[in-house]
């Protein structure tokens, strides 16, 4: 090791000390305006390299995250980069003093978590990551939120490096570059929408199925009152349950059909709400066969349902799970019931609340063992997500406050669909909040991924979405009700 070596240590041991005795805080309110980094000249030699192995180009837009006192754009400006833009919380007046321009912002990288950085677009972003900055609960979704600004992610620290897990979307492909991953983990859609079915053939969709062929089945609830099935890369849909505009009670109708899934056999099950009762399609017949609940009879008793919602299956296909929406419960019953059967009550059913021990109008379902062996259930009423194992007295919060409306990124406004993926990363339909809303695994922060918030019928925008599906390629599909379409959002 080299004086130089030796002197860079030193400095860098002084700085952490300092870390130590002030915090962080502290010690940036005290030494911010003068900082400089201890490792400048290895930082020099670094970027050099880099940009000339990744091949960066001086027109790319470049993110100097955690920038410091400007090392890293000055190094860029030598180079014949000018777009760049520095964001510190610590040292933007030791940033401004050297680079001779105004800081970009002060975002900590807890905003950038709670996604401050949405708005913004770059090639490249260059970090000296500051590991002991982030508190490890926040990880995770800062690296989330850098995925959604730029393709590739430049890590710079003399220490450790962090360990970034593949579900979190980027992959290292040096030993402190970390690459964009395309098709597994990242979860990156195009925000605007392509529109696959309309009101000219649709009314009011609810809700979306897509089997292992990418065929789409879809719930038109009022007044069509029917199931659609759409093939793949199909452009006319065509009804396969119920009769176009006629509501009743007779194994042909429905009346405002919610849920809808289709097991691997073909066999489809629809959520026949106003007539409390679970219908059973059996070999693509368009006559129904009541496996649960006693058609135009609502009810609390082990064989009644309540305005039934949601509907979904264990991996057997030897159980279905309804969303017992007025009863507050979750009830499974085998598939192959007749009417009249009991089912059992594996959720819920101690009466309408925002207890960990209730539920509060039950909407979606997501159930997928081996992933889990976990009911993951939207409370409506409550605004809330609960995990919940069959048959247990209570249940677990995961998402949302419960009893508490709101349209930021810990809040929920009547959630409806529900769907988790194989990480047990979680995708809410945030109904009245007009947005699609996802939380990475074990985070109660949600990152908006679809919709604006504003309820009008631009491409990027959602008005009362209700249900949600995913395809082979991870392509997102949306019923959005109030616009009487189905939007079909594409994975980048």
């Amino acid at each position: 090791m080299s004086k130089e070596d030796d002197d860079n240590e030193d400095e860098d041991f002084a700085v952490r000390h300092a870390y130590e005795k002030y915090g962080v805080n502290g010690y940036y309110s005290q030494y911010g305006s003068e900082y400089r980094n201890p490792h400048e000249d290895r930082l020099i030699t670094t970027v050099h390299q880099l940009v000339e192995k990744w091949n960066i180009k001086p027109t790319e837009r470049i993110l100097d995250l955690a920038c410091g006192s400007g090392e890293i754009t000055l190094i860029l400006r030598q180079l014949g980069f000018q777009h760049i833009n520095g964001i510190d919380p610590y040292t933007s007046e030791a940033y401004e003093k050297r680079t001779g321009t105004p800081i970009h912002a002060k975002w900590t990288f807890e905003q950038i978590a709670d996604g401050c950085l949405e708005s913004e677009i770059y090639d490249t972003i260059i970090c000296s990551f500051a590991a002991h900055l982030i508190p490890p609960s926040y990880v995770q979704l800062v690296m989330i939120q850098l995925r959604f600004v730029a393709k590739k992610l430049i890590i710079l620290t003399p220490h450790k490096r962090p360990q970034l897990l593949p579900e979190w979307g980027w992959k290292l492909t040096d030993e402190f570059v970390y690459e964009r991953i395309r098709l597994t983990g990242n979860y990156l859609w195009n925000t605007s929408g392509i529109t696959i079915l309309d009101s000219s053939q649709v009314t009011n969709v609810v809700d979306i199925y897509i089997d292992s062929q990418n065929t789409l089945y879809i719930t038109d609830e009022a007044p069509s009152a029917v199931a659609w099935r759409l093939l793949k890369n199909a452009t006319s849909a065509t009804v396969i349950a119920g009769t176009k505009g006629s509501t009743g009670s007779s194994n042909t109708q429905l009346r405002l059909p919610q849920s809808v899934y289709v097991d691997n056999n073909g066999t489809m099950y629809v959520v026949d709400y106003a007539n409390q009762r679970i219908q059973k399609y059996i070999n693509g017949s368009n006559s129904g066969i009541t496996i649960a609940g006693l058609s135009e009879s609502s009810g609390s008793s082990l064989n009644q349902l309540d305005h039934p919602r949601f509907i979904t299956l264990d991996p057997t296909q030897t159980y279905i799970y309804i969303a017992d929406n007025d009863n507050h419960r979750i009830m499974r019953y085998s598939t192959n019931s007749i009417s009249g059967d009991n089912g059992t009550v594996v959720a819920g059913g101690t009466g309408q609340g925002n207890t960990n021990t209730s539920l509060n109008k039950p909407w979606g379902l997501w159930y997928q063992p081996p992933i889990s062996s976990d009911l993951f259930i939207t409370n409506h009423d409550g605004h809330s997500i609960m995990r919940w194992t069959p048959g247990a007295s209570s249940g677990t919060f995961i998402a949302g406050v419960p009893g508490t409306v709101g349209s930021n990124s810990t809040l929920l406004n009547n959630p409806m669909g529900i769907k988790l993926d194989k990480y047990l990363n979680m995708f809410v339909v945030d109904y009245s909040n007009h947005r699609i809303q996802m939380f990475c695994a074990n985070n109660e922060i949600g990152i908006t991924i679809v919709g604006t918030g504003n309820t009008d019928s631009t491409a990027t925008a959602l008005n009362g979405p209700r249900g949600i599906a995913f395809d082979s390629d991870m392509n997102m599909y949306v019923a959005d009700l109030n616009n009487k379409r189905v939007q079909k959002f594409l994975k980048l």
